[in-house]
């Protein structure tokens, strides 16, 4: 019995702790009962843009709370198959363990090609993923400490597509050089059983988490890979306040352009610009919580270091800096149990597209063995 005349019992794993404390409440002598409650400290990096208003999808998922319970470890990785990145950008440049470009269709690697990002997706991805946090430097990244992969499978000479066998290709070097990660902000409708869901499969065999967008055609069905068996595919969540950069005004929901159906898994922040956003041409008319605001590549066309994005590609990168904290936490976690535990501690939001609900890193990691 301690001090304060209580006495602290364990109960087996699984237990309902609420039920149990409502039993023990109702025996002889017991005149109060109920679970200890563990608290976290709430974690606020220095990165400027860091606030409920600029970065609201950091705080829509948790951040402060989960990164009271791991910022990550530097021996973990993700690897973003994507345009490239941005060298030139110190919220990264830091991060990146190794590179590669596989861009020219057939899965072979392009020897001299450069990584450099001219389209400012892949940077964005990258940064929301893993950007270099507390380092006094634009945004916090959703895996702070975490390491970064790179593949560019993207050409930059032209605005084609990428081949499936180039990501494919990207996949597998993924996982040859240590990822535990993989994110893929990017699909189509046709499934590709030759070369890109041999690839993702393989990946999940070897104990990598797959993560994926599920696609932005707002169709009741979700793109591939996302849709490949054992990815984590996932949706975008938004923010609707009816006060202008407001929190707190609105409420969340699922983007009208965002993919959804019974193979999606959850949903997580990819703003929604409504049509005034996308017109608009000042500071002053910006609705940040209208959008994902993270980095942006020096070699894209806005020739930025930090811009403005919406979209299910944003919403992926989310989970996956999440996954990489879990691994953090557990180095021996699976595919399966990634899947399952992001899916379990997800929250409501009330929209019937939303899957299992919307991400939450604090809820993920707490549930993390």
């Amino acid at each position: 019995m301690n001090p304060q005349g209580a006495v602290t019992y364990a109960i087996p794993s699984g237990s309902n702790m609420q039920q149990t404390a409502g039993v023990l409440r109702g025996l002889p002598g017991v005149i109060n009962a109920g679970p200890v409650i563990v608290r976290h400290v709430l974690v606020t990096p220095n990165d400027p843009l860091f606030s409920n208003v600029n970065q609201w999808d950091m705080f829509a998922i948790g951040m402060p709370a989960a990164w009271g319970i791991s910022e990550g470890i530097t021996t973990v990785r993700i690897a973003v198959i994507d345009t490239g990145y941005d060298t030139f950008n110190t919220d990264l440049n830091g991060k990146v363990d190794g590179s590669i470009v596989y861009d020219k269709g057939d899965g072979t690697p392009h020897v001299g090609a450069s990584i450099e990002d001219v389209s400012g997706h892949g940077t964005d991805i990258s940064g929301i993923a893993a950007a270099d946090t507390n380092n006094s430097t634009d945004v916090a990244g959703t895996g702070w400490n975490v390491h970064l992969l790179e593949a560019r499978v993207f050409p930059n000479t032209n605005n084609s597509g990428a081949a499936t066998q180039d990501i494919a290709a990207g996949i597998n070097w993924a996982v040859a050089n240590g990822a535990q990660v993989i994110n893929l902000s990017l699909g189509g409708g046709t499934p590709d059983n030759t070369y890109e869901e041999p690839a993702v499969a393989a990946a999940i065999a070897a104990g990598v988490v797959v993560v994926a967008a599920s696609g932005n055609d707002g169709r009741n069905t979700v793109d591939y890979p996302a849709a490949d068996p054992g990815v984590i595919a996932v949706g975008a969540s938004a923010y609707c306040d009816s006060v202008q950069n407001t929190p707190g005004s609105g409420f969340e929901y699922v983007a009208s352009y965002s993919n959804y159906g019974s193979q999606l898994s959850v949903v997580a922040p990819g703003g929604d610009p409504d049509s005034t956003q996308t017109g608009c041409t000042t500071q002053a008319c910006i609705d940040f919580l209208q959008w994902i605001e993270n980095l942006d590549s020096t070699k894209g066309p806005f020739t930025e270091t930090v811009g403005l994005f919406a979209g299910t590609s944003q919403a992926s990168p989310h989970v996956a800096g999440a996954v990489a904290l879990m691994f953090s936490i557990d180095p021996s976690l699976t595919p399966a149990q990634a899947l399952s535990i992001i899916k379990a501690s997800a929250d409501p939001i009330g929209d019937p597209h939303q899957g299992s609900g919307r991400l939450d890193v604090f809820n993920a990691l707490s549930q993390t063995p």
